[in-house]
């Protein structure tokens, strides 16, 4: 089978992280961790590029004093994702391997 290259990047990405660790720090700090670095920079950057050109399409809801929130159809992504990412109608295995 032929991967993204956008999946391959991550694939190698979580391939060098120590589970065990990240498991650990998790449970120590109750229930939270931060990965620093996880993800190339590289990366990132093409990922944040990607939600500044659908920030004009998110719908904004707001309910006083409880939350505020924000959503982008789905039908606008697939219309302004880029070809060089993979869908997101269909995340990669990775996306549940941390459990």
């Amino acid at each position: 089978m032929v991967m993204h290259p956008v999946t391959d990047e991550v694939e190698r990405a979580l391939r060098r992280l120590d589970r065990d660790e990240i498991r650990a720090t998790y449970q120590r700090q109750n229930e939270f961790v931060h990965l620093p670095s996880c993800l190339p920079a590289s990366l990132v950057g093409d990922l944040v590029a990607d939600v500044d050109r659908v920030r004009p399409a998110i719908h904004r809801n707001y309910i006083p004093r409880h939350k505020k929130g924000g959503s982008v159809s789905y039908y606008t992504l697939v219309e302004q994702a880029p070809p060089s990412r993979p869908s997101t109608a269909r995340p990669p295995s990775w996306i549940s391997s941390g459990r």
